[in-house]
């Protein structure tokens, strides 16, 4: 196994400075004296002649002296006048200060002093759903959509707080920020060190010895561990899935169903030149309002299922928010249907999303007028739309060889090669879907020479900007690219056989680093003992595994992921919580999409089924 090094960690520099001595020159004179007026005497110069006196006058009789008269009641001061309330401004964003509902722009006002300075936030969202573009629902006593920490700053008063991969601002102060999350300088940290040129900035402890030297919270209930392959070494997110870390980062596999949150360093998803030629009738709006777009679409009365797929041609990131339907009722991507942004979440900027995305969800399927409606910081948003009537029954392969010792001209007649396609066609057949048409391609050159080993997530991503769509029509661009590699050799990873770039992923979009899986070939033509001394093939067992990333490709989630808390949301399988005996004592352990591999993996539901049928690459 090849390891790589980080770059050495850039920590935030304090600088104090210093207050400007100088007096303010538009100040008060510094005797702080009061300057007085001189009357002045009057007249001109010289002495003035005397007045005339007059005649004496004789003296008055004396006058008895008045009665006291008692002295007047004091008058109370008057009232001072109150100042009027400030009239309610309106436009104070998530998590701005606020003294009165009608501060805030959206939701309500959050008052002091559980709030300092109030808190502007929309209440009664689903706990874990994104609000929106910026904000996460959190419980904070009760649940309100709370500002994520990468959106701004945290304000004074507030911190950011372990709530989901991005970390919400909440009533805190620093220093209470645990490993992986967001920050702006080292002393938000409760490790000591901020990794600035990180995406939004990224809390850690540098110079650990292992995971008990990380800032992992009440309990140690975060997963954050000791990164040992970097000099120095430093503090980790641990993650499973792709929505389990922040904007800008992805799970890079490390192994054993577990990935750590590193920065993304793909370029942004993209299609290929020419979308005014393309087969798919990709469009392209300008937003509705600055942020927001709203994408209206047709669906046809016979149709049985569809995928829009929406994605922003600048690579900004997207934020689906839901659909609205003819029938006035939505397909909420905030509430029950949350796991239908995982494109999102894996990409940013593309959302493949088909409906209904289960047979338990049918009922969100009606002919008429749609609108998709997203929020996004893009110049503008692309999508293209496509219905089929009926489910497929075939799926078209294209299978690209970077040096793995067979080539395109070879593949067709390979045995190793037909064994493998028959091991994946056994698993779907079941299902009712069969391969079509196989088209084999080389990679060769000094693209075979960086992508026959794949070292990094960035690989994975690159490589699969090499497919192309096998011809001009709809038809030839409904099938799947299939990328065989030497081997993964990905930074701290073991054990990585193969990586869908989507959940589902872009149906027909070729030439994008989310047109495809990538699987290793090392196992093709060999055998191996597993850990408990069962002969394994090993074409059967790769026919099984690029069944399984192809599931995921499809729309298909883990059945149950590790830490046996977090299932897929299909109906009908198996969820394995709380077995002490994991894997093998989990009722879902010989399902294709339980997160360990494993040779008799083979087992599809009628619900997982549905998923596949419904996908636009599963063709009549």
């Amino acid at each position: 196994m090849r390891t790589s090094t980080l770059t050495p960690l850039c920590l935030a520099a304090l600088l104090a400075a210093c207050a400007d001595p100088s007096p303010d020159a538009d100040g008060p004179d510094p005797d702080g004296g009061i300057l007085m007026i001189d009357p002045g005497a009057g007249g001109a110069g010289g002495t003035p002649e005397p007045e005339p006196q007059p005649e004496p006058q004789p003296e008055p009789e004396p006058q008895p002296e008045p009665e006291p008269q008692p002295e007047p009641e004091p008058q109370p001061e008057p009232e001072p006048e109150p100042e009027p309330e400030p009239e309610p401004s309106g436009d104070a964003g998530p998590g701005e200060p606020c003294r009165a509902d009608g501060d805030c722009a959206e939701g309500v006002c959050l008052p002091d002093p559980d709030f300092p300075g109030g808190y502007c936030a929309e209440i009664g969202c689903t706990v874990g759903a994104s609000c929106g573009l910026e904000t996460t629902c959190v419980d904070a006593g009760e649940p309100i959509c709370a500002v994520n920490c990468d959106a701004a700053p945290c304000r004074e008063g507030y911190t950011c707080a372990d709530f989901g991969p991005r970390g919400v601002c909440l009533p805190g102060e620093d220093g209470e920020r645990l490993d992986g999350m967001a920050c702006e300088r080292d002393e938000q940290c409760a490790g000591g060190g901020c990794i600035v040129d990180w995406p939004g900035g990224y809390c850690t402890t540098v110079g650990c010895a292992d995971r008990t030297d990380c800032a992992r919270g009440p309990d140690d209930g975060t997963d954050n561990r000791c990164f040992v392959a970097n000099d120095p070494t430093f503090c980790v997110r641990m993650c499973q899935a792709p929505g389990d870390c922040g904007s800008g980062y992805l799970c890079q596999p490390v192994g054993q169903g577990l990935g750590v949150c590193f920065p993304d360093p793909n370029e942004p998803v993209a299609p290929p030149e020419g979308l005014e030629d393309s087969p798919l009738g990709i469009l392209c709006e300008d937003p509705v309002q600055n942020g927001v777009f709203a994408i209206e679409y047709e669906v046809q009365p016979d149709t049985g299922a569809y995928m829009i797929v929406p994605f922003a041609i600048d690579g900004q990131r997207i934020d689906p928010a839901r659909i609205e339907r003819p029938s006035g009722q939505r397909i909420d991507f905030r509430g029950q249907n949350s796991f239908q942004t995982a494109g999102a979440q894996l990409f940013g900027s593309i959302n493949p999303t088909v409906v209904p995305a289960t047979s338990r969800f049918q009922g969100q399927l009606e002919a008429g007028l749609h609108q998709y409606l997203i929020a996004s910081n893009a110049q503008q948003m692309c999508w293209y739309q496509i219905e089929e009537a009926a489910p497929g029954n075939q799926i078209d392969l294209n299978i690209y060889l970077v040096d793995i010792g067979i080539s395109a001209a070879q593949a067709p007649g390979n045995g190793n090669m037909r064994a493998l396609l028959d091991a994946f066609e056994g698993i779907y057949a079941p299902v009712g879907v069969e391969i079509g048409e196989v088209r084999f391609f080389d990679i060769v050159g000094q693209d075979a020479n960086q992508f026959g080993v794949i070292r990094s997530q960035e690989d994975v991503g690159r490589v699969l900007t090499l497919t192309e769509a096998p011809g001009d029509t709809l038809d030839d661009h409904l099938s799947l690219n299939i990328v065989f590699i030497q081997t993964f050799a990905l930074p701290g990873a073991g054990g990585v056989l193969g990586i869908s770039q989507g959940l589902p992923g872009p149906a027909g979009l070729h030439g994008t680093q989310a047109s495809g899986v990538v699987f290793t070939s090392e196992f093709l033509g060999g055998r191996f003992q597993d850990g408990g001394g069962q002969v394994i093939d090993g074409n059967s067992y790769t026919g099984v595994v690029m069944a399984h990333e192809v599931g995921h490709y499809l729309g298909l989630y883990h059945t149950t992921e590790q830490n046996q808390r977090t299932t897929d949301p299909i109906a009908d399988t198996p969820d394995c919580t709380n077995t002490r005996n994991f894997p093998t004592g989990c009722p879902d352990w010989t399902n294709l999409m339980f997160p360990l591999a494993g040779p008799d993996h083979d087992v599809v539901s009628a619900e997982q089924a549905s998923v596949i049928l419904a996908n636009p690459l599963t063709k009549e």
